[in-house]
């Protein structure tokens, strides 16, 4: 071969080499790390987990990226979506609703994620859209396979099976607003996931469990373990700081009647429930009426379908029972008498 024929072939492969890149993908992948826009944020964990955030929900996403496709399926309700992926990686942009999230935070990636360990997991992991069609069709041992390997999805369902097959009843609340307590099972699995996982929205789940079964102390346990969780919003920190001043002591011995005075949710906060000697109740977002008292349960009716209750603890905190004040006590506020 001649020198200039040398010449030739080296550039050529040289070219080659050159343009390559050029033929791939043009995302590679995403940088873990906070993308951000003005009113919300999307962190990605690792390559196949991330997590959207607005001011009011927080919500887990398993994803891939198809070209400069970023198809992304969410953990807790099996939805859908599709965004665009800039060639460098550094943008995330939802078409739908005109949301340019732009890469303003590098962080380490996520690597102590629990995997699947059974069959039926596994599946579901490899493919999470065609696990949505198979949940119409598992029975309700598949479902508790499915939420202890953290497809988040399942749990809910697996607990109101479980509670129809044990009492025939539904655990969603009753017409009084306070929710039927899950079944041990339930409970019990729940609180092992939450501490050999990493997402605080289970452990939330798992702390609602322990509340319901009026285990109030091992529920803010959980919330720490939700508040220290990799994968959390802040939510379940704050609880846990509402919370700080319950004892065992209130909870086994509480006071008897329904109370007088204000009460908020943190001690040095507004009040949100005002009661006056002769019952008479005045709290955010309702018409003023009167509090009603039966076998230590203090109701307080409302125009959502029901009545918020409540126990007290102690003579000075009143415990949330109901659908909406799950996992919160309200302190009565000293400096309101």
């Amino acid at each position: 071969m001649s020198f200039l024929m040398h010449v030739r072939v080296l550039f050529l492969l040289l070219l080659t080499s050159l343009s390559f890149p050029a033929l791939a993908d043009p995302v590679s992948g995403l940088t873990c790390g906070i993308y951000k826009e003005p009113r919300s944020q999307i962190r990605v964990l690792n390559h196949e987990l991330l997590q959207q955030s607005f001011p009011t929900e927080t919500v887990l996403h398993y994803y891939r990226l198809e070209g400069s496709k970023l198809k992304r399926i969410s953990l807790e309700q099996l939805v859908d979506a599709t965004m665009e992926v800039s060639a460098d990686g550094k943008t995330i942009t939802d078409s739908m609703f005109k949301l340019n999230y732009v890469l303003k935070e590098e962080q380490p990636c996520l690597t102590n994620l629990p995997q699947p360990k059974t069959e039926i997991g596994k599946t579901c992991w490899n493919d999470l859209r065609a696990c949505k069609k198979m949940l119409y069709e598992i029975d309700t041992a598949q479902f508790k396979q499915l939420c202890e390997d953290h497809i988040d999805s399942a749990c809910g369902t697996w607990k109101t099976l479980s509670a129809r097959e044990k009492s025939g009843q539904s655990p969603l609340a009753s017409v009084t607003g306070i929710p039927a307590a899950p079944v041990q099972d339930y409970t019990d699995t729940m609180a092992a996931l939450c501490r050999s996982g990493v997402s605080a929205n289970l452990c939330t789940e798992a702390a609602k469990a322990q509340w319901l079964s009026g285990q109030y102390l091992a529920a803010r346990d959980l919330l720490q373990v939700a508040c220290a969780a990799p994968i959390n919003d802040g939510s379940s920190c704050q609880k846990v700081a509402n919370l700080a001043s319950l004892t065992e002591q209130d909870i086994v011995s509480p006071a008897s009647g329904i109370p007088v005075g204000s009460f908020a949710l943190r001690e040095t906060g507004d009040p949100d429930i005002t009661i006056a000697e002769d019952g008479m109740v005045n709290m955010r977002g309702i018409a003023p009426v009167k509090a009603q008292e039966e076998k230590g349960i203090i109701r307080i009716g409302h125009n959502k379908g029901g009545a918020f209750a409540f126990r007290r603890a102690g003579s000075d905190k009143l415990i949330g029972l109901d659908f909406w004040n799950q996992l919160t006590v309200y302190h009565l506020r000293r400096d309101a008498q």
